[in-house]
């Protein structure tokens, strides 16, 4: 079994490569056309119906939280992807999240603008605002999962 610095670079290699692609899942996502990607809602939403029931949502507006929570959700994941890859302690973890962020934003800058060359699909500024915040949730979880680790680890020598 592989220790110290050489299992680091495999486990960093894994994320990295689990991170870039998540990035070209959530491209080829927006490659497709208007009508594609609104099957594939469709889909999705039929699984959420019963918790839409619940709130009593109109069609429109659980397309709506379907469509936004799936670009939520996407980069939730993609920051946890990027966290796991960047993120080392006891090296600077804040400089380390803050790549991950900026990684996650620009993905979702790139999506937005794949999507403008897509028929019937849009590039929209509130996307890119509602992917970051996915990216910065689950960054921030990372980042506290750490300091937790962190804690526990110097108490334990105290």
């Amino acid at each position: 079994m592989k220790t110290g610095p050489m299992r680091q670079n495999n486990s960093r290699f894994f994320w990295l490569c689990a991170a870039v692609l998540w990035a070209c899942f959530i491209w080829s996502n927006s490659l497709k056309t208007a009508a594609a990607s609104g099957a594939d809602s469709s889909r999705v939403m039929e699984l959420l119906n019963p918790v839409f029931d619940c709130l009593n949502l109109s069609d429109g507006v659980r397309s709506y939280v379907t469509r936004k929570l799936a670009h939520f959700t996407e980069f939730a994941v993609l920051g946890l992807l990027w966290s796991l890859t960047l993120i080392r302690p006891p090296r600077r973890t804040g400089s380390a999240a803050g790549l991950a962020l900026a990684f996650c934003v620009w993905t979702a800058a790139c999506d937005e603008i794949i999507q403008l060359s897509v028929p019937g699909r849009a590039g929209k500024l509130t996307d890119v605002l509602i992917d970051s915040s996915g990216a910065c949730l689950s960054v921030l979880i990372c980042l506290l999962a750490v300091l937790i680790i962190r804690r526990v680890k110097q108490r334990k020598l105290s």
